[in-house]
């Protein structure tokens, strides 16, 4: 009898814990962040001071804005959960801009690391964007 009600107590209660994890809610990837951290096939950057970040990134109402040293870039923003995707992607680059702004390896790369992302979780108060070979952090940036 108590091997029948120890059985009948896991059928219920393994499948409520199971499920827990299921049907979060996506991250809110709209606000504005800074970059304190990238991984890239070109290498690895992550900054001496993050609050001295100068690559920033804001998305609103599906669209995504960002400033890389001498690059801007702009996008549209579609998120399916924890499916992220960039598209109708376009790059400026500022003239008489001093090339030496953007340390390797985020030179000329960070605009096309964006455009690989395909996922995005939170991990603390990191937001965490990945892709092939990809991984892109960021801090949300408060106003000073």
């Amino acid at each position: 009898m108590r091997r029948r009600l120890a059985v009948a107590l896991l059928v219920l209660v393994l499948p409520t814990g199971l499920l827990a994890g299921c049907g979060s809610d996506p991250v809110d990837v709209e606000g504005n962040w800074m970059l304190v951290g990238a991984r890239l096939p070109a290498g690895h950057w992550d900054p001496d001071d993050p609050d001295e970040a100068r690559y920033f990134l804001q998305i609103a109402d599906g669209k995504a804005l960002g400033f890389a040293g001498c690059d801007e870039y702009e996008a549209t923003v579609e998120q399916d959960g924890d499916d992220l995707d960039f598209a109708d992607f376009t790059k400026t680059t500022r003239k008489n801009c001093d090339a030496d702004v953007v340390p390797d390896p985020l030179d000329g790369n960070l605009p096309g690391a964006i455009q690989a992302i395909t996922s995005v979780e939170m991990d603390g108060d990191l937001l965490v964007m990945r892709g092939d070979d990809t991984t892109l952090s960021f801090r949300e940036r408060v106003a000073s």
